[in-house]
This record gives C-alpha cells, structure tokens and sequence, in this order.
C-alpha cells in the first residue's frame, strides 16, 4: 500500500481533529487555522453501492445515536456567573405540566421521527423565585495557617553570564485574551522584590513570605504578645506595631512605612522587627527605641535572639549579631559561604539546607545543615568550628545514637540533631555495615578507638569555647582515662602540663582557673582518676611530686 497523497508544512502547530465531509470528497484538517482539502471522484477510486456500505458498517459495531424521548421538560434558569459552583438544587422548584407541553410541542416528521418546537413559558406569580446558587468557600477561608512559608531564593543571574541567549518567538498573532481571575482571600501580600546584589551574590538563601498579621509571644513572660499587622508598605496605610498584655491592654504602638516579615525577642528586654527591604526595628519593653534604625541591606531570612543577644541572617548568608544590652557588635559581619560552598563555582548548583539558625545564651552563632553537621562561629578564631559531624556517629564509641531527649547541653541537643537528618536520610543501616566492613580491613584494626578519641577531644574544646564547665570536666576525665589505658603518654602529659605551668609550680597558691575550676584542684582529680592505670605510672609521680601530694 502507497499513500494517495503527502501534505507537507500544512499547520505550524499541532493537528488537533480531522473530519470527512458527507460526500466523502474533502476532508477537514483543525490546527491553528481550518485546512481543506478536496479530491476529485477518480482521485478515491469508484464508490461502493449502498449494501456494501451497510455491511461495512456493520462490522464497526458504530452504537446508534440516541432518539429523543417524547416528554420532556422546560426548566429556565438564569445565567450564572463564570466563578460559581452550584452545590444542590432545591427540590421544591415547580415545573410546567408536561401532558400540555406534549400535545403543542411535538410534530411529527417523515420517518417516524418526532421535532420538538420551542414553546414560550410564561412567568406565573405563584411560583417560587429564582434559584440560587450556592457558592462553595475557598478552604483557607476556614482556617489560618501557622506555619511559616518561604519564598524561593532568586535563580536570576546577570545577561552577561548566560551562555545562550534565550530567544522568544510569539505563538500567534492573535492578542491574547485575558481570562477574568476568582477572587481569592489574602494569605500574604506579596513576594519580596529581588534586590539586584543578588543576582551576583554567591548565596542565595530563601526569605519568608509577607504575611497580612500574625503575632509573637514572649518565651518568659506569656502574657506579653508582639501583634503585626502588615499595612501597604507605604505613607497611606503603614505597618503597625503593637505590644499587648493579656492580648487587650496596648503597651505601646508604632507605625512604620514598610512591609514587616520576622519579630523576635521578649526575652531579654527587648523586641526586635524586620522589613522586608532589610532594615531591622529594636524597641525595649517600654516601646522606646534603643538603636536608631539598622540598615542591612537584603531582606532577612533569620532573626532569632537569646537572652541580650540578637542574630540576623540575610538572604545572602551575611550573619550578623549584637550585644543589645552593651549596644555593641560582638563581631564583624561573617558569611555563611564556607559551610555551604561547593567545589563548583563556575554553575549555581544547590547546596545543602539549613535545618537551623540559632544563637546561644552566650552570643554564639550555631548553624545545622541538612547533612547532619553542626557548626558554631568562634570570635577569637574568626572561623566556623565543626561541633558535630556525621562521621562520628560511624566510629565513635561515644556517639549516643538512641532515641534519647538531649540534656541542656548545646553539644547533645546538636549531636541528636545529626541522628535525626541520618535517620532521615536512612543512612543508620548502611553506617553499621559500612562500620563492620571497615573495621575487618587490614590497616584499619584501630579505626574506631582513634575516632572515639577525636570525638572526646572536640567535646572538650567545644565545651570550653562554649563555656559549659560540667560538660567540660566530664569528658576531660573520660579522655585523661582513656589515653591512659591505651599509653598515649605524651598526650597526658600535654594536659597536665597546661593544667600546671612552671610559675604555678614556683608558687604555692595560684589563682589561674579553666572555666569555673582551679587548675591545680582539676589536676588533683585527674592525677587520681588515672592512677589505676600502671601505663602512665611514672608522669602521675612526677606531677603528684609537683602538686605536694606525696
């Protein structure tokens, strides 16, 4: 077989539907415009008699059209609105009699065939008005939504970067028509404008939605409540800002020209705003303002605050934090570029998320990501510092990888963290095999007291930069121990040496301490602590002889 003709370029777009007329001598093609074509008798071939085609028919088992019946019924409605849903209609609508209808508006054709006529219903007084359409409430009507929503940061990059130029062509000619849009209730006013630094910055973080109000409450005292109510960001209708006792009695109020979209404090005698062009608002109980208005310059994706302390996030990784009650920066303004950079630097890839953001009771900025790591920004260091890390939980003997409620501690609250995103992640299962295969390679017989030891030593550095002296002296002694027992001399020696330097031991009394502890009374303890262990026998001696205890 050989087709009888090729049609080639016929439509720009694709062929929706394809009719034969009734003769059978042109076909009708729908694309973008009505295509035609039309053939000659000699071009098909002969055509068939009558009874072929019935029996060709047949075989198609085509299902016959449905006749019309003989009574029906007139129901005139008026024309509703494009943006309404009828859920029920009334049962008590009265409809015309049907016998009378029958006898004028039915004529008979040829064939047997009945022809409904129009017939014209009157309008009667006694009837029942019009229905009416009910129409179905939007879902978010009914409730409000607490959670937090964000925004996806900008993907937006500079002309100059792009590759390929992208090169729109119209699809039609035609204008297009607008379609009316429903109206809808007011969840947030509106997406953040892109800040044009942005499209150059190497981080790009997402920033919350605009939301019309919502309300912040005091961690100390639940009575006080920060109440937000979003105007137009502008001198018409300003933002207002109201702190409430008991959600009724106003404390103060304050307007301002611009969109708000984090609060934080009400714990440590202030309270904290921001706009969405970065400009941060910090008010004392009172409604007085202690700093003049902070300008940052991209709108904030973190605002959180501990106590005095306060940390800012921008939707450009830049972290910010501040002393409220001594009025002064704890730092310079870092970046959160070093935890989430990638070795690709040419393309924007995407990096791991930020689980949380957080600052402690002593100022300290503390970051999770995704991947279960924690991290703290050291100030005397000017760097990130790694305080829990995934490959810990692999080796360390030490690692609490049950279900347990961390106690007070940052460290443990951090490491469940990272149980959590590895349980998550589904990765618990494949750590233990990974673990028992390792530990039964040649070369890796000490890989797990030698991570358990780096695991120990990090707990002891990040407790003293943290500043928690149970945590510290805990683990100070675990380790003391365990090096003992596994003859790692020169590692205790190195402790014991800082805990007692040369103008202590010239001296009877010293008033150095670590933390809340004196170092010779520390010292005390570990000399004892590890005196069970014959390995280190001769430096317990030594420094036993130093402290006047033999």
């Amino acid at each position: 077989q050989r087709p009888l003709f090729t049609a080639a370029d016929v439509s720009s777009k694709l062929i929706t539907d394809i009719q034969w007329s009734t003769d059978g001598l042109s076909m009708f093609v729908a694309g973008d415009t009505i295509v035609v074509f039309v053939f000659e008798t000699e071009e098909l071939g002969k055509p068939i008699d009558e009874e072929t085609f019935k029996g060709l028919i047949s075989k198609l088992k085509i299902p016959e059209p449905l006749k019309p019946k003989e009574e029906t019924s007139t129901l005139t409605l008026k024309p509703l609105k494009s943006n309404t849903v009828i859920e029920e209609i009334p049962k008590d609508v009265e409809t015309p009699e049907p016998a009378k209808l029958e006898s004028k508006s039915l004529s008979l054709l040829k064939g047997d065939r009945k022809r409904i006529a129009p017939t014209l219903i009157s309008s009667n007084d006694n009837k029942k008005g019009p229905l009416q359409p009910q129409i179905s409430k939007s879902p978010t009507e009914n409730g409000s939504q607490r959670t937090m929503e964000f925004d996806l940061p900008s993907f937006n990059v500079p002309k100059d970067l792009k590759r390929h130029e992208e090169s729109e062509t119209p699809e039609s000619d035609q204008p297009a028509i607008k379609k009316r849009r429903d109206l809808e209730p007011i969840e947030f006013i509106g997406n953040i404008a892109i800040n044009p630094s942005t499209a150059f910055s190497k981080i790009r973080i997402s920033t919350p939605k605009i939301r019309s109000s919502f309300v912040l409450e005091s961690p100390n005292d639940p009575t006080l409540a920060l109440e937000i109510k979003n105007g137009s960001g502008s001198e018409q209708k300003p933002t207002k800002i109201t702190l409430l006792r008991n959600y009724s009695k106003q404390i103060f109020t304050d307007f301002i020209p611009k969109l708000v979209c984090l609060a934080s404090g009400g714990e440590g005698g202030f309270w904290a705003v921001s706009t969405v062009d970065g400009v941060l608002y910090i008010y004392s109980d009172s409604g007085r303002r202690i700093f003049p208005p902070l300008v940052l310059g991209t709108p904030l994706s973190f605002l959180e605050s501990k106590g005095k302390f306060l940390l800012a996030v921008t939707s450009l990784g830049e972290v910010y934090t501040w002393n409220v009650q001594s009025k002064k920066a704890l730092f310079e303004p870092t970046s959160l570029y070093p935890l989430l950079a990638r070795s690709n630097t040419e393309l924007l890839t995407r990096a791991e998320n930020l689980t949380m953001c957080s600052i402690s009771s002593s100022g300290v900025p503390v970051v999770t990501l995704s991947n279960g790591n924690g991290y703290l920004f050291d100030k005397d260091l000017e760097t990130w510092t790694l305080i829990s890390d995934s490959w810990w939980a692999f080796g360390s003997q030490y690692w609490d990888s049950g279900d347990v409620k961390p106690t007070g501690s940052l460290i443990s609250v951090l490491e469940k963290k990272t149980n959590d995103e590895i349980v998550r992640r589904g990765r618990a299962k494949f750590l233990q095999k990974m673990a028992k295969t390792m530990l039964m390679k040649e070369g890796y017989e000490n890989l797990e007291k030698i991570v358990s030891l780096a695991h120990l030593e990090n707990r002891i550095l990040i407790s003293l930069r943290l500043g928690e002296s149970i945590e510290f002296k805990t683990h100070l002694i675990i380790y003391c121990k365990r090096i003992s027992e596994m003859g790692f001399k020169a590692r205790l020696a190195e402790i014991f040496e800082e805990l007692l330097s040369q103008e202590d031991m010239d001296t009877s009394e010293s008033n150095s301490k670590i933390l809340d502890f004196d170092k010779h009374e520390l010292l005390k303890e570990l000399i004892f602590a590890c005196a069970g262990f014959r390995n280190v026998q001769r430096i317990l001696v030594q420094y036993a002889t130093a402290m006047n205890i033999l």
